[in-house]
């Protein structure tokens, strides 16, 4: 938990890439936690790194998280705003 609220303390204060180093490790050893996915997407989306969130939502999907219905609809935005850029 440490990694990530250091990492999204980092994201906050503008530090992008320092913050996806503590925000990756979070998610490599809690991947299915939601709020570090989340971080983790916001960091992602500063970065304009779409492609890695759709993969990460939709592993996610795939193992069966309770939140998977809130993941398809983030999924759903990200691919339109994926095809209007």
């Amino acid at each position: 938990a440490y990694l990530d609220t250091y990492g999204f303390l980092l994201f906050r204060l503008g530090r992008i890439a320092e913050a996806e180093k503590y925000l990756e490790d979070a998610h490599k050893k809690i991947p299915f936690e939601w709020e570090i996915m989340e971080h983790l997407a916001a960091c992602y989306k500063a970065k304009k790194k779409h492609g890695l969130i759709i993969l990460m939502y939709q592993k996610a999907i795939d193992v069966g998280v309770d939140y998977k219905e809130k993941l398809r609809k983030e999924l759903e935005v990200l691919k339109q705003d994926t095809k209007t850029k």
